[in-house]
């Protein structure tokens, strides 16, 4: 039986591009983390960026992907929020093996969930934390 790949299978493929992908899909999980985060206690960025001690421009940059966000930039604004981040890693998928990406509610713990599930696995109730960004309140 042949097996029936998709287009993003098939570009993860190549080692280079796959590092690439991580690279972005970690970059957007922070982003979208501290954004989830300014939402759910009605921050505005000019506010955040006046508790970090940074211009509001430099907040929109942040979190539109145009600047390059440093894990001390990210603790900063995770601290600025009442946070503190948990980095969790796991082995990559391997070539016969699909990778599945499911959004997860940040108030749960989690963010984006990448979960490599053997191809004949369709339950996507059991996916693990995986790539997990997860954040808790600061003690």
């Amino acid at each position: 039986m042949k097996e029936t790949r998709t287009k993003f299978q098939e570009f993860i493929e190549d080692a280079g591009r796959h590092r690439v992908f991580e690279q972005e899909s970690l970059a957007f999980e922070a982003t979208e983390l501290i954004s989830t985060l300014m939402k759910e206690q009605q921050v505005k960025k000019a506010d955040l960026a006046k508790k970090i001690g940074r211009s509001k421009a430099y907040v929109t940059q942040l979190l539109s992907g145009s600047r390059n966000m440093t894990l001390h930039t990210f603790s900063d604004l995770a601290f600025a929020l009442g946070h503190k981040v948990k980095l969790q890693s796991s082995a990559l998928a391997r070539s016969k093996r699909e990778t599945h990406v499911y959004p997860f509610s940040p108030t749960a713990g989690c963010g984006w969930v990448a979960a490599s599930l053997p191809p004949s696995h369709s339950d996507a109730g059991q996916i693990s934390d995986d790539f997990c960004i997860d954040f808790a309140p600061a003690a």
